[in-house]
């Protein structure tokens, strides 16, 4: 699924980076490796982070705001989706 979102993304212009769970997608920024404008997640992320954390990561290590987009695994509302800490759930 991530590599078939890249591919759609890239056929319609946009520079994609893609990474495996949130804590390779905070390596790649403390590195220097990206500097994302958006995030495309899933709520639930393997190794212990979920978008929403991965999200708030990126802003503290890039300093400045990310857009996150991304979907829960259950229909219930999701009490942090709201955070200060994410400026747009989708």
């Amino acid at each position: 699924m991530r590599e078939m979102l890249a591919l759609l993304l890239e056929g319609e212009g946009h520079r994609t980076t893609t990474a495996e769970d949130g804590r390779k997608a905070l390596e790649l920024a403390a590195r220097g490796v990206i500097r994302p404008d958006l995030v495309i997640a899933d709520f639930n992320l393997p190794k212990g982070l979920n978008g929403l954390q991965v999200v708030a990561g990126l802003r503290e290590t890039l300093g400045y705001e990310i857009r996150l987009s991304s979907s829960p695994a259950t229909s219930r509302p999701i009490p942090c989706a709201r955070s200060p800490t994410v400026a747009t759930y989708t």
